[in-house]
């Protein structure tokens, strides 16, 4: 599961700003007043800045967070002292340069999702406001504080849930992009798909669960599904709504030298191999040849 306080800080971060915005939208009457509402409100210094500050928190906790991973699992993966060095070295050197560039091109795409979480509010309110003024009995038809205070629960109710997915996907999508993105930078070609395995784990993730993906191939697990299948491509965590994780292989002997048989994405489809079969792709992959 992705981090779950980098979570838990940018949903109350978006239901606060949700909660407000609904108290502000609720005191307009008409499509021109609320679409010149969302217009100033998404260029304000205010939001721009809470904005910036929302980002920054959850790019700066999952970089920490999995940079501690990685490097952990560097420890229990590397037996060679000095390898491990040079690798844990690598790591502080490209950390200033990774997190620079990384947070320029993920910044963008989260701070898109947020501002259309608002912009879905006020089209939220226009459909409420439409439905209000096609009702025919005058009985049935709010009106001033009434009008208020039920357009802003309406708002309220239905957009904290909203920002609660909007969390948990762009936490989880930030995860695995930074996870690959340091998988990469140190020449780790694969992970293992972890997936949460409870009654709410769709079907498809539930199938990918322990299966071995490389970087470079990205699976389509809706393939799978067993209700309404789908050909995206994602890797663990990228889908919507999604709390798988990848995680990294770092010792491959240990996969090698264990018996029995492994599944892995290859192919366009998720295949059942034996370990030498595993060595012999690996290898390929790296353009090297492994230890007996």
């Amino acid at each position: 599961m992705p981090p779950k306080r980098a979570e838990s800080l940018f949903l109350r971060a978006l239901k606060s700003e949700v909660n407000n915005l609904a108290e502000i939208f609720s005191k307009k009457t008409t499509k021109d007043s609320l679409e010149e509402l969302l217009s100033k409100y998404l260029n304000s210094d205010i939001y721009l800045k809470w904005q910036n500050n929302t980002v920054d928190t959850l790019l700066g906790g999952l970089l920490r967070k999995t940079e501690t991973s990685i490097k952990e699992s560097l420890k229990s993966g590397v037996e060679n002292k000095q390898v491990l060095a040079t690798k844990l070295k690598k790591i502080k050197e490209d950390d200033m340069l990774f997190t620079v560039l990384l947070a320029q091109r993920l910044r963008k795409e989260v701070k898109q999702n947020i501002d259309n979480v608002f912009i879905k509010m006020k089209e939220d309110a226009l459909g409420w406001l439409e439905h209000q003024s096609k009702l025919k009995r005058l009985i049935f038809k709010l009106r001033g504080k009434d009008r208020t205070e039920a357009l802003s629960k309406y708002l309220k109710k239905k957009n904290i849930k909203w920002a609660d997915t909007i969390a948990r996907t762009n936490t989880s999508r930030l995860n695995t992009h930074i996870i690959e993105t340091r998988s990469k930078l140190l020449g780790i070609i694969a992970y293992i798909w972890d997936a949460e395995n409870d009654r709410r784990t769709r079907s498809s993730h539930r199938f990918m669960n322990d299966v071995i993906v490389f970087w470079d191939d990205v699976p389509t697990p809706g393939i799978y599904e067993i209700r309404y299948k789908n050909n995206r491509a994602v890797h663990a965590g990228q889908d919507f709504n999604c709390r798988c994780t990848p995680k990294p292989i770092i010792d491959w002997m240990s996969i090698f030298n264990g018996k029995g048989t492994v599944r892995v994405w290859v192919n366009g489809r998720v295949e059942t191999m034996s370990t030498k079969q595993l060595k012999l792709l690996v290898e390929r992959k790296l353009g090297v040849k492994l230890w007996k």
